[in-house]
């Protein structure tokens, strides 16, 4: 026979060699695959699934209460980083403290009521044992630490004085007259949450702050 020549098998029928086993599609289905515990037993008891899952999220949840966030850069690196003490060597020579920034935002800030609140503010603020009282900056720091903001003839006055003062009054007085500002040096950066509660709770029994935005940020 030539071995080139294509004859005829009789093992194979339909194009299956008896040599393979035949695989039908009920052999197939009768061997679903293995399922997981977890989803067995979330089938088999629903019920304790969804309670156990209700008690854990309860529990993990009432934790939230002890986080302590630190956004502090400074704290991202260890207390004997050479970055960290370079940095402490700066401010031991230059006097560099941290700083508190508190932001009043209104339609017009330069009206007796906004700016004598302003004033009570940043000498209350600077009263603080945790502050360096004396470097507290504000719009009475460009007329000699006293500002007469009695009645709008005397505002108009004081704004004036604080726009003459090329360095200070830039900063604690806008030129649209909606904004000013209130820098408060810390004896140590800890003391920034503290100050920010005396603020909240100036605003909430001052009436002249009341249609204001007061933020503290630094």
């Amino acid at each position: 026979m030539d071995p080139g020549a294509r004859g005829h098998d009789p093992s194979c029928q339909d194009g299956f060699s008896r040599n393979e086993p035949v695989r039908s599609a009920g052999a197939e289905m009768s061997n679903p695959l293995p399922r997981h515990r977890l989803v067995e037993a979330a089938i088999d008891k629903p019920r304790r699934v969804l309670w156990g899952a209700l008690v854990l999220t309860l529990l993990f949840g009432s934790l939230i209460a002890f986080i302590e966030v630190d956004t502090d850069p400074e704290n991202m690196l260890p207390d004997d980083h050479p970055v960290r003490e370079r940095n402490a060597e700066i401010r031991d020579v230059f006097g560099a403290h941290d700083l508190v920034v508190v932001g009043v935002v209104t339609d017009d800030v330069q009206t007796p009521e906004v700016l004598g609140a302003v004033d009570e503010l940043a000498r209350t603020v600077a009263e603080d044992e945790g502050v360096l009282g004396d470097e507290v900056v504000w719009f009475a720091s460009a007329t000699g630490g006293e500002a007469d903001v009695a009645d709008q003839a005397a505002v108009d006055a004081t704004v004036a004085a604080v726009a003459a003062d090329p360095i200070v009054g830039p900063n604690v007085l806008t030129d649209d007259s909606t904004t000013t500002a209130v820098f408060v040096p810390l004896v140590d950066k800890a003391a920034a949450a503290d100050v920010e509660s005396i603020v909240d709770g100036f605003v909430e029994v001052t009436p002249a702050l009341a249609d204001t935005d007061v933020h503290v940020a630094g």
